[in-house]
């Protein structure tokens, strides 16, 4: 991929799609897909982006996270804003947010977790807006897979 600033990228749970942070500005998604004239014993990849980009000209994407295989969950400035995209191109959903998040995780059939300040931490498990405050501190905490 070339082209503008990526300040985040997500792979999918099927681990052949991605999630990417463009410029702040766009939210954008692809597919990896297997390079030719790499190295012997080695991969290359290559990640061809989609038509399809959803834009936040007056607000920053800061993370990206895969909810399921087919749903990605954004955490936008200022605000936050937390919001979530079908990667279909359907209709977007917003989850209410608390003060000053900075970062998001989640996973299908989990709570999405979000950083408070000073390593806070909280819990959604209906992604409702229902933040619950989850014991111990994090920088950036991430589901596996």
């Amino acid at each position: 991929v070339n082209g503008p600033p990526f300040t985040a990228l997500r792979v999918a749970p099927d681990g052949v799609r991605v999630a990417i942070i463009v410029g702040g500005t766009e939210l954008g998604f692809g597919a990896i897909v297997s390079a030719a004239g790499g190295r012997p014993g080695q991969a290359s990849v290559d990640i061809v982006l989609s038509p399809f980009f959803v834009s936040a000209p007056s607000a920053t994407f800061t993370a990206v996270t895969w909810y399921g295989p087919d749903n990605v969950i954004t955490l936008r400035d200022p605000g936050p804003v937390i919001t979530e995209y079908p990667v279909d191109g359907g209709s977007s959903t917003p989850i209410p947010a608390q003060p000053r998040m900075s970062w998001i995780t989640a996973s299908l059939n989990h709570a999405l977790i979000a950083g408070l300040p000073s390593g806070a931490m909280v819990a959604d498990a209906s992604l409702s807006g229902s933040w619950m405050p989850i014991g111990g501190t994090g920088v950036s905490a991430v589901y596996p897979g």
